[in-house]
């Protein structure tokens, strides 16, 4: 994991930074401050995605546009993501990233799927169902009620 990681390895043939690693981030209310250690430590570029209140009470509906209209964005940024090596991708829209490589669109070698938090048990067989979708070289980051 390490490996994947190496600030070195992300370095094109003439010594310039080669885009090759995104975190996508879910507006700038999801993480900011985990987000900008990343970026500066291991030099990421922010893929941000427009803000809609995730944590807020809302209606599905609402949500559902929420989700929609970020899929919407991300899938606008495929050139960007077409050329990363590595992917971090925070809550829900990570399924969207995996699907994306499913459909050959995408062809990161590791994905980082970040800041789950699973309340009930209910969820559990839809996430069994979406890990279908995952790759030899797809992780998962589950925080726990402590950290959250």
């Amino acid at each position: 994991m390490t490996l994947a990681l190496d600030p070195a390895r992300s370095r094109a043939a003439d010594g310039r930074v080669a885009d090759r690693r995104i975190l996508v981030q879910p507006g700038r209310n999801a993480f900011p401050d985990m987000v900008r250690f990343i970026a500066e430590t291991f030099g990421f570029d922010v893929l941000e995605l427009s803000d809609y209140e995730i944590h807020r009470a809302l209606s599905k509906r609402a949500h559902l546009r929420g989700l929609i209209r970020q899929s919407l964005e991300l899938i606008g940024s495929l050139g960007r993501l077409r050329r990363c090596r590595v992917v971090i991708a925070i809550g829900p829209i990570s399924y969207l990233v995996k699907l994306l490589r499913r459909l050959g669109l995408v062809r990161y070698e590791t994905s980082f799927c970040l800041g789950w938090h699973v309340r009930s048990p209910r969820w559990f067989p839809v996430f069994r169902a979406l890990s279908r979708l995952d790759g030899a070289g797809d992780r998962y980051i589950v925080f726990s009620e402590f950290e959250i």
